[in-house]
Order: C-alpha cells, then sequence, then structure tokens
C-alpha cells in the first residue's frame, strides 16, 4: 500500500522540493511583550496558539525584528513561507495568519492541528500551495479554498473531511494540485470536477465516494489520476482513455466492472499503470504494447481471460503483476526476457501452462506441467458417467482443479465453459456448450465396454497433461458414490469393480458447536453463516476478492470470504439496491432455492414427484424451486401438508437439508452409530441426532 502511494505523490513531492519552505528551529517558547497597538492586536489575534508565535518570532529574527515592535502588516513582507511538516505542533491556525499577506506557501502536514480553518487564510491574495495533510480536521471542506484568487496546490489528505467536493473547489480551473486522499467523503466524485480544467494532479483515494467514474476528459493536463479504493463500480470512463497526459492512474481495489478498452493505448505517457483488485473482465489488451513508458503494470486479482499477449517491450517496465485472473495458454518470452534482465514478473494463480513459465520465479497455482512450484491439474469429480439418450448432463459440473503439492480439491473457480476444448465422438454424443455448462446426450446405446470418452483440455493448454481430464460415458447404470464433502480414502479408478463398490471417504465436518459445549439445534442460520457452511461443506476456496459485490458486507467483515465466494458461484444472490442482509435470518425457502441451484449444477436427479404445499401457491417467487427441492429430495414438508416457506431455519434443518444435497446419509454411516455426541443439547432421541453428527464430526463413510 506505501509503494501505491509513493507512486502517486511524486509530482507532488517534486514541486515541494523546489519551494523556498522555512525549517523550525528547536528552542523555548518565546513569550511576547508587545509595544504597541499594532503588536498586542497580533498577539490576541494569535489565539494563544504557542507554535505560531514561536514560527513568527523566528521569522521576524531573521531580520533583526521581534514580535514585540512590529507596527504593521508591512513587517511581515518577506514571510512567504511557512514550513512545519512533522514538527508535532497541535491546536489551531489562528486569524493571525490573514496579516501575512506575502505568504505563498504554507506547509502544515503531519501534526495534530484541528478545529475551525480561520476566514482569514482564505483571503490572502499570494497563496499558492496549502497542505494540512495528516492532521485532525474534520467536518465539510470548507468553500473558502475554491474562492482563494492565487491557490494551485491543495493537498487535505489523511484528514477526517465528510461530504463532498464544495463547488467552490469544483469550479476553479486554477487549481492544478488536488489531494483529498484519506478522508471520509462519500456521495460518489461529483460531474462538476470537470470544471478544474487547471488539474495536474487529482488524489480521491481511500474515501468512500461510491457511484461510477464520471467524464473526465475535460481534464486534458492530467498527469496523474489516483482513485484506488473508492468503492466506484461500474466501467472505466471512455473519457479517461482521452486523457493523453496520463503518467500515473491507479483505479486499484474498486468494484470495476466491464472491459479495459483498446483504447488506453491512447495513453502513451503511461508510467504506472495500477488496475488490480478490481473485477475486470475480457482480455489484456494489445494496444498496451504501445506504452512504451511504462514502469510498472498492476491487472491481478481482475477476472481476466483469454492468453498473454506479446505486450510487454517496453525498455522500462520492471514489475508486472498479472496473477489471480482467469489467464491461460502459454507466456510470452518477452516477459521470461523482462524477468531475467531483472524485472518482477508475478503470474500466480491463473490457467497458465508451457515451458517458458516453467521456469519463471512467480508461476506457482498455475497448469504448467513439471514446474517444481505448486501447480494444479485439471481434474473431475467422477470420470465415469452415466448419460442418457432423453436428457442431457452437465459435465462442466463435473471439473474440479487439484493441487499436485497436497492432493487437494482446492475448487479454484472454473474457467467458463467455453474456455475448454472437447475431443469426443460427434457419432454417439450431442454436444452443446453454453454459459450454463456443457451439456452431453447420447445419440445411442452406449455400453461400459465400448470406453467410449471425452477429453476435456482447457482452451490454448494444448500439450500440458495437467490441464486435460478424460471422462468415461456410458448409457449404463453407475452406482453413485456416497457424495461430496470428503475426500476420498483410497486412490480412485475407473474399472467396474471401483464404480460398482462406493469408496470409503472421510466426511469432514461444515459446522460446529458453541463454547459452552451446545449445538443449539433450534436457534435460526443466518445467511452468512449459511455461506460459510457451504463453502465449507463443498471443499470450495475462500473468494480472493479484494472488493464486495454488497455494500452492507464489508471487505473486513468475517463471513466476507464466504458470501463473496456463494455469489461468485451463484448459489446465493443479494436483495435489491446490493444489499445482502449477512446478519438476517435465511427462510426456508431461501435455502430450498440455494440448495436447488447447488444440486442442479452438480446434476443430481429428482427422486421424488408430483409433490405439493398447501401453502406454496404458484405465484409466489419460490414456488418453483422449493417444489424442485423436495422433488430432487432436499427438503420434506410437515406433517400437515405445509412446507412453511417463510419461516426461518434452525441450525438442525440447515445441516439436514444440506447433508441430502450432498448425499451424505448418516443412516448409512456405521462410524456414526457408535460415536459420542460431543453436544450437552442433542439428546439421542432428537429428530436430527444422527444429522447433526454427519455435519459435526469427522468420520468414514
Amino acid at each position: 500500500m506505501k509503494k501505491r502511494v509513493v507512486w502517486c505523490l511524486v509530482v507532488v513531492f517534486v514541486i515541494q522540493m523546489v519551494l523556498p519552505v522555512s525549517v523550525g528551529a528547536a528552542g523555548s517558547d518565546f513569550t511576547p511583550n508587545p509595544q504597541n497597538d499594532y503588536a498586542r492586536q497580533f498577539i490576541t489575534k494569535c489565539e494563544g496558539q504557542q507554535w505560531f508565535i514561536n514560527e513568527m518570532e523566528r521569522l521576524l529574527n531573521n531580520e533583526q525584528k521581534t514580535l514585540d515592535t512590529i507596527t504593521s502588516a508591512a513587517d511581515f513582507s518577506n514571510v512567504k513561507a511557512i514550513g512545519l511538516n512533522d514538527a508535532g505542533i497541535s491546536g489551531t491556525i489562528p486569524s493571525a495568519i490573514g496579516e501575512l499577506t506575502q505568504l505563498e506557501y504554507l506547509f502544515l502536514g503531519g501534526n495534530q492541528l484541528s478545529g475551525t480553518i480561520p476566514a482569514e487564510l482564505y483571503s490572502l491574495p499570494k497563496l499558492q500551495n496549502i497542505d494540512l495533510s495528516g492532521n485532525g480536521y474534520t467536518g465539510a471542506i470548507p468553500s473558502g479554498f475554491g474562492t482563494m484568487p492565487s491557490l494551485t496546490t491543495l493537498v487535505l489528505k489523511n484528514n477526517a473531511f465528510t461530504g463532498t467536493i464544495p463547488d467552490s473547489i469544483l469550479n476553479n480551473g486554477n487549481i492544478e494540485v488536488l489531494n483529498l486522499l484519506g478522508n471520509q467523503l462519500t456521495g460518489g466524485i461529483p460531474s462538476g470536477i470537470s470544471g478544474m480544467t487547471g488539474l495536474t494532479y487529482l488524489n480521491l483515494s481511500e474515501n468512500a465516494l461510491g457511484g461510477t467514474i464520471p467524464d473526465l476528459s475535460a481534464l486534458s493536463q492530467l498527469i496523474t489520476l489516483s482513485l484506488w479504493r473508492c468503492e466506484l463500480t461500474g466501467e472505466i470512463s471512455s473519457g479517461i482513455y482521452t486523457l493523453t497526459n496520463l503518467q500515473i492512474l491507479d483505479l486499484a481495489e474498486n468494484g470495476l466492472t466491464g472491459e479495459i478498452s483498446t483504447d488506453i493505448g491512447n495513453l502513451t505517457a503511461m508510467q504506472y499503470l495500477t488496475l488490480d483488485n478490481n473485477k475486470l473482465e475480457g482480455n489484456i489488451p494489445g494496444t498496451l504494447s504501445n506504452l512504451t513508458a511504462l514502469q510498472k503494470l498492476n491487472l491481478a486479482n481482475n477476472k481476466l481471460r483469454g492468453t498473454i499477449p506479446d505486450v510487454f517491450g517496453a525498455a522500462s517496465l520492471e514489475e508486472i503483476h498479472l496473477e489471480s485472473n482467469y489467464l491461460r495458454g502459454t507466456v510470452p518470452a518477452t516477459l521470461a526476457a523482462k524477468e531475467a534482465a531483472g524485472a518482477a514478473v508475478y503470474l500466480m494463480d491463473n490457467y497458465l501452462t508451457g515451458d517458458v513459465l516453467r521456469d519463471m520465479v512467480n508461476n506457482g497455482q498455475n497448469f504448467s506441467d513439471g514446474a517444481t512450484s505448486e501447480q494444479y491439474q485439471l481434474t473431475a469429480s467422477k470420470t465415469l458417467v452415466q448419460v442418457y439418450q432423453d436428457k442431457t448432463i452437465d459435465l462442466y459440473a463435473l471439473l474440479q482443479n487439484k493441487s499436485l503439492t497436497t492432493g487437494n480439491v482446492l475448487q479454484k473457480v472454473l474457467l467458463n465453459p467455453d474456455e475448454y476444448t472437447l475431443t469426443y465422438d460427434a457419432t454417439k454424443l450431442a454436444v452443446t456448450v453454453d454459459g450454463s455448462g456443457i451439456h452431453v446426450m447420447a445419440l445411442s446405446e452406449i455400453p461400459r465396454s465400448e470406453n467410449l470418452t471425452m477429453v476435456i483440455t482447457i482452451l490454448d493448454n494444448t500439450g500440458s497433461a495437467y490441464s486435460t481430464v478424460t471422462i468415461t460415458l456410458t448409457t449404463d447404470t453407475v452406482a453413485v458414490s456416497s457424495g461430496g464433502g470428503g475426500s476420498s480414502s483410497k486412490s480412485s479408478g475407473n474399472t467396474e469393480e471401483a464404480a460398482e463398490e462406493p469408496e470409503a471417504v472421510t466426511h469432514d465436518p461444515y459446522i460446529g458447536g458453541y463454547p459452552d459445549g451446545t449445538f443449539g439445534p433450534n436457534l435460526n442460520v443466518s445467511r452468512e453463516e449459511i455461506a460459510k457452511m457451504l463453502i465449507v461443506a463443498l471443499e470450495l476456496e475462500e473468494s480472493i476478492s479484494a472488493v464486495s459485490s454488497y455494500s452492507d458486507v464489508a471487505t473486513d467483515r468475517w463471513s466476507f470470504p464466504y458470501v463473496e465466494a456463494a455469489t461468485e458461484r451463484g448459489y446465493l444472490n443479494g436483495y435489491g439496491g446490493g444489499i445482502f442482509q449477512p446478519a438476517a435470518s435465511m427462510t426456508r425457502a431461501e435455502l430450498a432455492t440455494c440448495l436447488v441451484r447447488i444440486a442442479e449444477k452438480s446434476g443430481k436427479e429428482a427422486v421424488e414427484a408430483d409433490l405439493s404445499f398447501s401453502d406454496v401457491s404458484g405465484d409466489k417467487w419460490y414456488a418453483e424451486s422449493v417444489l424442485k427441492a423436495a422433488e430432487l429430495g432436499l427438503v420434506n414438508g410437515y406433517a400437515n401438508g405445509t412446507f412453511q416457506p417463510e419461516n426461518t431455519v434452525s441450525r438442525a434443518e440447515a445441516v439436514t437439508m444440506i447433508n441430502r444435497m450432498l448425499e451424505r446419509d448418516p443412516e448409512t454411516a456405521a462410524a456414526l452409530q457408535t460415536m459420542t455426541c460431543p453436544f450437552s443439547d442433542v439428546a439421542a432421541n432428537h429428530w436430527a441426532y444422527l444429522q447433526i453428527l454427519e455435519a459435526s464430526l469427522q468420520h468414514e463413510h
């Protein structure tokens, strides 16, 4: 984080280095003894601010003067700068500053100043550079700053200003540097900022502004634009691609979506381009090759796809971040050459492969055969699959990624269905690929002895054994395994015997009890608790996103990685207006809907038919899902024929429904019959006794 701030403040530091600032001298406090009316009036206006009195006396002493004998504002005619950054001063700026009519530079950053900024400061005719950063200012940004006739640089970063940027500042075309980083501003980036046509440096980062990026094309002089961690959404404004003087563009850690336009190639002066930790999609634009002055590029932690274009020829490139995307294929040799020349290149956590990647430093969590770092292998939860002549089955739902280091199935978010190549016999299989899956139907009977296979390979990863999986298809009956939620304790195989005798698996717990030794079977389950239970039960990886999909699920909330992971996979949705209501109790209808989504993605077949509930009318949003959940055997109604869809779900009900979705039947788990229940409030005759043990105790099944 510090590195990003350094990049974005280069312009300001360069400006300040050439300024004739004064330096505070150590010494005891000066006690004034004014000898005339003006001297007494000035001391009164100092309002007891000893730091200001000391500095004025020091500056006057340089001219053999003293506060005791000053007779008019003319005595301060040579005071052009006050430089007390990081001087340990506190208090307020007194109204006496209005007497310094020749003041041009005011640097008071990194102190403990607070209170009201005096109106007299805004009337100073020559004051052009103000730095009040890192103090304790609160409330609205004073509109007086926008009325100052000579102001060109305003640095108010790292205070606690609230509200929006005043119109008076937005209408000031003379301001060149505006730095409001690290305050508490809200209300979006005002469209009126386009009126600040003199801006060369704009930093609004680390403010909860929200909203989208307005049209900034009028700010044609901009050299630095920093808007990281502003809770921005929507696409990157097309106007940004017209700012051809930009050298620094930092839009990281927002919720930006859409693609990076090929128009980014217009920004030929760019040196630092940082778009990481957003939700950007599409390909890496080939026009990045136009950025010949580029030194640092960060596109990490997005949803970028496709292959890596050969666009890294800039001689000055020293740092390249492409990690944690969905990039596939081989790595351009120019990237390896950059690394060999001393550049830092980060390619981890993608779908990349090939010999070039294999020998690079930061190459982990890819699909590069033979690399010494942790790599993944494309696998399937089942490699012998029954297909049908009258309906399709989704093979995409079977795909998984396995760590070749640990052997664990990590469930890295899969590529889209159309990002795999399929090799199969088209005379035997009808295959349709769309956004929802890889749908396969048999065109005729396929005996198991025929050994008909489909080979699924990551697109552009041809030749990589890690990037391919073979699934055998048959219309013969295939025994169903004991379900998810556990890893096999025996090596898997494709033999007929293995298919007919399901292997023992270890079922790991996905819910625990409370510190007092209770389980609370009748307590309600919140929506965020369900999110965690599902991600843990399905052995899915927590989300690595740095941006929340919901305004009420902060990224530092304990449930954020689970809620985001469940959302990314389409298991859970929020409400209107980007709200998730994480602490709200989940209803039976909501959980049924969620479990149906998961079951359908895994190809689970209906086991019941013609079920209905007297309190589930067809005009309700959940009607179809509840009935589907019943058909899939995920839920039961009550003895009176109701489902009570809008009732909240208890912990006992939740684990029972999830166990059914996972096909974890505790009645068939011999180990559970002899295990001791660890919960004092769950008796052996409780209706969900075995279901609770199934969900909370590790055991062989």
